[in-house]
């Protein structure tokens, strides 16, 4: 007969200790010993001793009833007390009390299973896991016991009377407990920044989930409302009974008016619990209960953005029906200038940087092949100018405030045009370059832009007479010719 395969779960109901009760003294006075007669000793105890003893085991579905295929927990110390006459656990710490009888360890061989030999017709006996065993890297880290008398902080308490030769009905059920909690800000994925531009109400979403081998019951969510360490302000989310069962989850929300950056954290408590077949109902496993937390943060952000344009006049300015240019890779940079992220402008020349913190950064403009970028900061209207430094295609240092959206920083490009040709000798003086006539070499040229009397360019004709300005913008231009110096030349018509 297999002991493990026909325990009797546990039950923490009234009834189940008043009929324990009467079974005991039943046995007592037929003289019946407790020990089952299928309950021999195992392998590996003391043959002809009195046992006491039996399995602790990793009761999977949390039901309390140790089903097959179910296994032992190896590697779980145990101290075995003597009471001192009172049938009260109360350790000696220097001077009367219980005392230790016996530590054992739960074997690997035949996984979680102990046996201590006892005195025949001995005292009372105290069967204790003391709390390390359920601190972090120990083997029971995690668990909640499920069946058998209460462990931790009140050990079971064995009668051995003299008709008593062995106990190896002492067993414990574990599972394991857990709950997890995702908190979201408004339509932000977990573990993101929900970003807003002011004040907002936001939507804070709390989903909780039975991560464990046992039923919940009673999940509560409180949220520290964005002040860690003070719960005058805590939010109560809400309390769900439950029973839920492994993997169940439910979901709770809440709204909060959000006025700047804010980080508040979740928690959830819950009871592990147990199915009482007596009353067909969740009941909680006593001093036990799990927890989890998750933060969700929002922040005021701002952004920098606006377009890249085709100056077709070369002015510097954006002016109507000047097209946007698709395809330009822009540069997000810190204040320091290390790259940050970069995106390409869109069909319409426009672009924008989104969810920014408050800061200093610089936006750097990649030139096209092809391309030149025209004048800098051109007027005074900084929504229409070009920002791009002509050399570098990167901005000043933009500075900015928390919530700020600036989108006036703009690049303006054009394709270079060029203006040239020749100065010759018109023989016949008729004003056309025929056949034959030679370029004059040496002539001073002078290029002018927009009826300004200043030259924007100057430069002399080659020994063929010829001379080119390139790398213009576009624009009106004036050429002047200047006759080489002692010359007896004139300009024809």
């Amino acid at each position: 007969m297999d002991k493990r395969a026909t325990m009797k779960k546990q039950s923490y109901t009234k009834p189940a200790v008043f009929l324990t009760i009467i079974g005991l003294l039943f046995a007592l006075l037929l003289g019946v010993s407790m020990a089952s007669a299928a309950d021999i000793q195992e392998a590996d105890a003391p043959q002809g001793a009195s046992n006491l003893g039996d399995l602790v085991w990793h009761d999977l579905n949390g039901n309390g009833e140790q089903d097959p295929g179910e296994p032992g927990i190896p590697g779980v110390f145990i101290r075995v007390w003597t009471d001192d006459g009172d049938n009260t656990f109360d350790p000696n710490t220097g001077g009367g009390g219980d005392t230790i009888f016996a530590t054992t360890v739960t074997s690997g061989t035949t996984p979680g299973f102990y046996n201590v030999q006892v005195t025949f017709g001995g005292p009372i006996y105290h069967v204790e896991i003391p709390s390390g065993m359920f601190d972090p890297g120990q083997p029971l880290h995690g668990y909640v016991l499920t069946s058998g008398s209460s462990i931790f902080p009140n050990p079971a308490l064995i009668v051995e009377a003299a008709s008593i030769a062995n106990r190896s009905d002492v067993d414990f059920g574990f599972a394991r407990a857990s709950i997890a909690v995702v908190k979201t800000a408004g339509n932000a994925p977990d573990g993101d920044t929900l970003a807003i531009s002011g004040p907002t109400p936001v939507l804070f979403t709390y989903t909780f989930t039975n991560t464990g081998e046992t039923a919940l019951l009673v999940a509560v969510i409180k949220d520290d409302n964005g002040t860690p360490g003070n719960t005058s302000d805590d939010i109560t989310v809400c309390s769900k009974a439950g029973p839920y069962l492994a993997n169940a989850s439910d979901t709770c929300t809440t709204i909060l008016a959000i006025s700047g950056n804010y980080t508040n954290t979740a928690t959830v408590v819950a009871q592990p619990a147990y199915f009482d077949t007596a009353f067909s109902s969740y009941e909680p496993i006593p001093n036990t209960s799990v927890t989890d937390r998750d933060d969700a943060k929002v922040a005021i952000t701002g952004s920098i953005g606006d377009r890249v344009w085709v100056d077709t006049n070369g002015n510097g300015l954006q002016d109507t029906g000047e097209s946007g240019l698709s395809g330009v890779t822009v540069r997000l940079l810190n204040g320091s200038g290390t790259l940050i992220t970069s995106m390409s402008t869109d069909g319409s020349g426009n672009y924008k940087f989104g969810n920014l913190d408050a800061g200093s950064y610089i936006v750097e403009f990649v030139l096209p092949s092809g391309r030149v970028f025209t004048t800098q900061s051109v007027g005074g209207d900084p929504t229409i100018d070009s920002n791009a430094n002509t050399g570098t295609g990167r901005t000043g240092t933009i500075v900015l405030g928390p919530g700020e959206e600036n989108l006036t920083i703009d690049a303006g490009l054009y394709t270079p045009v060029s203006i040239g040709d020749r100065a010759w000798i018109d023989a016949n003086g008729n004003g056309v370059q025929d056949g034959g006539e030679n370029g004059l070499p040496g002539v001073t040229v002078r290029l002018y832009k927009n009826g300004n009397s200043t030259p924007v360019a100057t430069t002399t004709t080659n020994g063929s007479g010829n001379y080119n300005f390139s790398n213009l913008a576009p624009g009106n231009y004036t050429v002047e010719f200047i006759k080489p110096n002692g010359s007896s030349y004139v300009i024809t018509t």
